[in-house]
């Protein structure tokens, strides 16, 4: 699960192929249970910066 302290205007969460695999807008919240565990990549459009999780 992403948690963000203030609501940004897209989440998106994408495997290591750059496939997406979720999103969510208008949320400060995005849910990541069910993924695979491995790294994804996480752009939270709020701030312009990609981070990298690992699950």
């Amino acid at each position: 699960m992403i948690h963000l302290s203030s609501e940004a205007s897209s989440i998106e969460v994408f495997n290591m192929v750059g496939q997406l695999i979720k999103s969510s807008t208008n949320s400060n919240l995005i849910n990541l249970d069910g993924l695979d565990k491995g790294v994804y990549f996480a752009l939270l459009n709020k701030k312009h910066f990609v981070k990298v999780i690992k699950y």
